[in-house]
């Protein structure tokens, strides 16, 4: 290492004092079970990764979804990494051994060969939230995606810098290209007062719960306090777009189902997409009854989890994903491609009744579950049998750019006149 640039990129003025206030943390707990824990020992803003700790006895279950793990191995003697779907694909590795644990992956365990508790280290990839410049005429500049790491569970401090540095880039990035930005859209699930940029979230986000982020903004960033700044419900915004340039355009009335973790639902009518005051949409389904609970019981990521356990009559585990599912039913495994038809079917028949009445012509599956639409397309229309209003039923065209459209569209009238 040449000393002339080493010493050009040492910050001097980060003693040891700064190094505790702004890095040193203590060890939170992620998750856990009676023989296992995994806690977060080093998370910042300056860094695009979590760092986390394994501790277990006999063994631990862990997903990459869609994400690559580093593992090493800091006590014990050996441990054999197995990918739960494949068993014979396992890799064992012995004290300080570093493995890097392929994106593709999906559910994996890490066993204990020996007798003595184990800890792993593990680094991995923060979540995020994506981000796009747009020219005046709402096409996306070219090499100007990017994602910002921003976990939905970190601390306040974390999450506001997340936010910052990501409009921060943003305009840097525009004015390395000639470029000025003139307003900001953010997209973001809720609760939230989208007029006032509050979140009004607990199930995630929680830290940032009753926060201004429009003020945020307009005190910290470059956004200063005259540039529009818009914040629309991701849902909405996913409806909006697939109107403009999607597979909802053309249609008066449209209806757009977010399936993942939680069950999202937005809908288009005589024209315009149906917001209620906050900014939210204006009819929801999450909490629609149904059976013995909720629609989103049984439709949403825990309602996959728990019908395929019941098919299988297999515990499926805390680290088993619907995408997991999605790959399986790919694959040709008969109890998930039934745990898709089945819950399409019950998708069907609990929203029926809403199509017919709001005489919806086009539904649209949107979400990271609807990646998997081709299996749960069949049992979909079953349950949706007689109603006639309905002409298409297709997964969302730009699953993962739908809601920077819907942005767009809305911003367009938004823009300063430059």
């Amino acid at each position: 290492i040449h000393t002339w640039h080493g010493e050009r990129n040492l910050a001097f003025e980060r003693k040891a004092s700064w190094v505790h206030d702004h890095i040193v943390q203590q060890p939170r707990i992620v998750r856990q079970g009676e023989t296992w824990a995994e806690y977060i020992v080093g998370e910042s803003d300056m860094l695009y990764f979590s760092l986390r700790r394994l501790e277990f006895e006999t063994s631990v279950e862990d997903n990459t979804n869609g994400r690559f793990h580093v593992l090493t191995l800091v006590d014990g003697e050996r441990i054999r990494i197995r990918s739960i779907e494949h068993p014979e694909r396992y890799f064992d590795a012995e004290f300080m051994d570093m493995v890097v644990v392929p994106a593709d992956m999906g559910r994996y365990v890490i066993e204990n060969l020996r007798t003595e508790p184990i800890c792993v280290h593990k680094t991995m990839l923060k979540d995020g939230f994506d981000a796009v410049i747009a020219d005046g005429n709402g096409r996306f500049v070219p090499d100007t995606e990017y994602s910002v790491p921003m976990p939905s569970d970190g601390p306040r401090e974390e999450i506001e810098q997340a936010l910052i540095a990501a409009v921060e880039r943003g305009m840097r990035s525009a004015a390395d290209r000639g470029l000025r930005i003139g307003c900001t859209g953010i997209a973001f699930p809720g609760p939230f007062d989208f007029g006032l940029g509050i979140p009004l979230m607990t199930h995630k986000f929680r830290n940032i719960y009753g926060i201004s982020l429009l003020d945020l903004l307009r005190t910290r960033t470059d956004v200063g306090p005259t540039m529009p700044v818009l914040f629309m419900h991701d849902v909405n915004a996913a409806m909006l777009g697939e109107m403009r340039c999607g597979n909802a355009r053309g249609f008066a009335n449209a209806a757009l189902i977010a399936l993942g973790t939680g069950l999202g639902f937005a809908c288009c009518l005589d024209g315009e997409v149906q917001y209620a005051p906050t900014g939210s949409p204006r009819i929801t389904v999450y909490k629609k009854p149904f059976r013995d609970g909720i629609l989103e019981d049984y439709v949403a990521k825990r309602g996959f989890l728990r019908l395929y356990g019941e098919i299988t009559g297999q515990d499926t585990g805390p680290s088993l994903t619907v995408a997991d599912l999605g790959r399986m039913a790919g694959e040709g495994n008969p109890a998930a491609r039934e745990t898709f038809a089945t819950i399409g079917r019950m998708l069907g028949e609990a929203l029926r009744e809403l199509i017919r009445k709001e005489r919806i012509e086009c539904l649209l599956l949107g979400g990271q579950i609807s990646r998997s639409y081709a299996y749960l397309e069949p049992g979909l229309r079953k349950g949706l049998y007689g109603t006639a209003c309905l002409r298409s039923i297709a997964p969302a065209a730009h699953i993962g750019h739908a809601a920077f459209y819907g942005l767009l569209a809305r911003l367009d009238g938004l823009r300063p006149e430059t």
